[in-house]
């Protein structure tokens, strides 16, 4: 998987570059690598997806984020546990990087002012992260989408671990 943009307002070139490998008996198990350069951003679980905060923002300046820039690379390895659990585990080395707000653009609010982006503590992160899911929905493929099931009773579960520390990982983080 290859993935790459340029930031117009922020100038900053994002891209990410992921290889999977799956166990030649089944597509249950693989282990991977990632690079990447993105804009992040740690918040409660997200009560908007990215398109749709995009959205918000680009139409009426409207963002519950606070961003910032990671650079590094992740080891990973993933295990569909039974056919609705999923458990994934990586290991990641990060540099975490303030990002200043940049545009003040918007289709509809232009006399409205973006809120400023709060700095973050900066520094080097690595740690292993722990991610376990449960999900019941049933999807169905459209071609250049994955859609959920419309009408069904259907929940998901999810569960994240993180664990760094400067004594076992060198991180700048606790």
């Amino acid at each position: 998987k290859l993935k790459c943009g340029y930031g117009i307002s922020d100038r900053y070139w994002k891209y990410g570059w992921e290889i999977e490998q799956f166990r030649p008996t089944n597509k249950e198990t693989s282990a991977g690598f990632e690079i990447y350069k993105r804009i992040s951003f740690r918040e409660p679980e997200p009560i908007y997806g990215a398109n749709t905060i995009s959205s918000l923002c680009l139409i009426d300046k409207i963002d519950y984020y606070d961003y910032y820039l990671s650079k590094g690379w992740r080891l990973f390895a993933r295990i569909q546990l039974a056919p609705q659990w999923g458990f994934r585990i990586d290991y990641l080395v990060e540099a975490h990087q303030s990002l200043r707000k940049t545009t003040e653009f918007s289709l509809l609010s232009r006399s409205i002012d973006f809120r400023e982006n709060p700095p973050i503590r900066e520094g080097d992160m690595q740690g292993v992260q722990i991610f376990l899911n449960h999900d019941t929905r049933k999807f169905v493929d459209a071609g250049l989408f994955v859609l959920p099931v419309s009408g069904r009773r259907s929940w998901t579960l999810n569960a994240q671990l993180e664990y760094t520390d400067k004594r076992y990982f060198h991180s700048d983080f606790d």
